[in-house]
Order: C-alpha cells, then structure tokens, then sequence
C-alpha cells in the first residue's frame, strides 16, 4: 500500500516523524511530499520490487489521467485481479541466482580508498556488512540503467542484517555516477545502544 508523507524540511525530526506516522499506517510505500519515495521490504530485492511497482503504476495513473481529461472512461480493475497484482515475491533463494551466503563467511577485506592509513588500502568487514554492501550496489545500479534515478540522484541505505548498522551511499560518488558505485564509495554508519 500506498501513503503520503506530509512535507517537512530535509533532515529534520518533523520529517522523520511524517515517515514514521506513514509506516505505521501499513504502508509500504511512503511519498514524501516535495522530496522522493521511500519503499520498505524484508530485503533489497522485496523493496526494489514495491519501487519498480510503484513507478510503473505512477507512469501508469499519468497517462490515465490524460485520456480521462480527453473523454475516455477509466474503469476499475476487479479487486480479484488487483490482489494479483498487488502480491510481491520475496527472494529467498539467492544461491539460486549466484549470490552469495552471508553466514559462510566471518570476515573479509573491501577495497577502502577512505582508509590511506591501512597498509594494502583496504578494510575489514563482517559478511553481513558485504553483503548488505552487495545489495546496495545491485538496488543502485538496476535503479540507474533502468532510468529510474540520474548519475546523481538523492541517498540510498541498506540495514546490516542483524546489526544496528546500516551501509549508505554518501552525498558525492568519487566515481560522479551512481551507475558506477563501487563498495568502496559506500559508508558503514554504526548505531551504538546508549
């Protein structure tokens, strides 16, 4: 489902709570008014998915709108139907697409051009962060060459499965182009428990 997020500055509390009052509703899919939509999931591919959906039926409501101002009838689709199309899949088995399982490994490197100090450039992190660092980069890219963002389009963030942590883009890409991210640009943004 749908909600509006009534405007509220950038940044601001009223704006984070404009988000949360529209969460709570159920939706899953948040306008926020004057700054961008934002789609929730149990993991990237579901939030993609509601993404994708929600601006096709957008596109879709658009050129409605025109041929109803030009005198053709719109009818409603059959709720029986609408439930169909309403229904998401969640990816469950990503072996089956040849990514990888986040639990088979503890630890590894990624490249880190924000740590010069570390000898071989790069950095240590834990699988859940790579991954998370994975499927931010494939959510970025498929968004990109489907012209669903620009090179330069607005923030994009990833929770770390099972950690208050979340993996974001930052404000400017060395690279100047979402389409070519890489994990390094990314930010690891730590949540502690007070």
């Amino acid at each position: 489902t749908v909600a509006l997020a009534p405007y509220a500055l950038p940044g601001s509390e009223k704006l984070a709570d404009s988000i949360e009052g529209a969460a709570k509703t159920g939706a899953n899919c948040i306008i926020m008014q004057n700054h961008g939509v934002l789609t929730l999931g149990a993991d990237m591919t579901e939030a993609y998915s509601r993404f994708v959906a929600l601006e096709f039926l957008a596109d879709a409501l658009g050129q409605a709108t025109t041929l109803a101002q030009r005198g053709y009838p719109i009818k409603q689709i059959p709720e029986d139907i609408r439930n169909k199309l309403l229904k998401y899949k969640t990816h469950k088995h990503r072996e089956a697409n040849g990514e990888p399982d986040p639990k088979r490994q503890k630890t590894s490197r990624v490249p880190s051009p924000l740590h010069s100090d570390v000898e071989d450039n790069t950095i240590l992190v834990t699988a859940e962060e790579k991954y998370a660092r994975g499927e931010l980069i494939r959510f970025v890219r498929r968004a990109y060459n489907q012209c669903l963002i620009t090179a330069s389009s607005g923030s994009f963030s990833c929770r770390v499965k099972d950690q208050p942590h979340f993996v974001i883009t930052p404000s400017t890409v060395t690279s100047s182009d979402r389409g070519k991210l890489s994990h390094s640009e990314l930010v690891l943004v730590e949540q502690h428990a007070e």
